[in-house]
């Protein structure tokens, strides 16, 4: 079984508070995304196309989706902007009537602030969806003890060259220690065993096993038992289909139990 040791090749190492979950997308706009942004206001077509070039070189990368979006957001609105008072200029020497500068602010919102509020809309969905995919990393790896790029990409539903890159990103601000050892592939998934992911040349003890599956059938034992003396006392509780309070999409919830929203991350209570 290869190894893969994911090198940090980006800024030093930062620690970052553990109950911190926004995951540096506005320290991870660099100087020349500074400099789009400023020019887009300046001489929007110029941005337009330094965005453009900004969107084929990094838009691959699952961390700089937010922030392309959002230079797309700037350079919409800059180039309302500029329209809007190139125009109000005009008609204050007269080329213009007042109400047909109302006609023309009119069509210029509908052909750049609205795709811009879409723009800006698209970079907030897609934050929290990496937001999500960190928080699912650090589970995986810091809980669950998995180290297959394989079963992570199974698991977060992203391509493995996708995991690499995520991986390498939560490295190199900190939130991951640099040294941990990495396999490509996958192996099979044990149930209620994620652990043994970690290293997979050494099997459990059959003591353990037996232990393991004695406590799983203890517990389905006493599961049945209390869920036979509730039966007469409550109607059985049902999955519900319900819709994310944040973004409305709509998902499956087991009785009793709160599910993360598949589409951007926010905690679905059953009710």
């Amino acid at each position: 079984m290869s190894k893969l040791k994911i090198q940090s090749e980006g800024p030093p190492l930062v620690r970052v508070p553990e109950n911190d979950h926004h995951y540096r997308v506005k320290r991870d706009r660099t100087i020349f995304d500074r400099l789009i942004i400023w020019i887009a206001y300046l001489f929007a077509p110029l941005g337009f196309l330094l965005t453009m070039i900004r969107f084929a070189t990094t838009h691959y990368k699952n961390e700089r989706k937010s922030i392309n979006f959002k230079l797309l957001y700037h350079v919409f609105m800059g180039a309302f902007m500029e329209l809007a008072l190139l125009f109000a200029l005009m008609t204050y020497k007269g080329d213009f009537k007042w109400f047909i500068l109302l006609i023309i602010l009119v069509m210029l919102y509908v052909i750049f602030v609205l795709p811009a509020r879409n723009f800006s809309s698209q970079s907030t969905l897609v934050y929290g969806r990496f937001e999500f995919l960190c928080k699912s990393y650090l589970k995986l790896i810091n809980v669950d003890n998995v180290r297959h790029i394989g079963n992570i990409a199974d698991t977060v539903k992203e391509s493995e060259a996708d995991v690499r890159r995520d991986l390498r990103y939560l490295i190199d601000w900190g939130m991951l220690a640099p040294d941990i050892v990495y396999y490509e592939g996958r192996v099979k998934l044990l149930d209620n065993q994620p652990s043994n992911l970690g290293h997979p040349d050494q099997a459990l003890p059959q003591s353990t096993l037996e232990s393991q599956s004695r406590s799983t059938s203890e517990q389905q034992t006493t599961w049945e038992q209390t869920s036979l003396r509730s039966k007469d006392k409550s109607p059985r509780q049902l999955p519900k289909s319900i819709g994310c309070p944040s973004c409305g999409a709509k998902n499956r919830v087991l009785p009793g139990q709160d599910k993360i929203c598949d589409y951007c991350g926010t905690t679905i209570p059953y009710s």
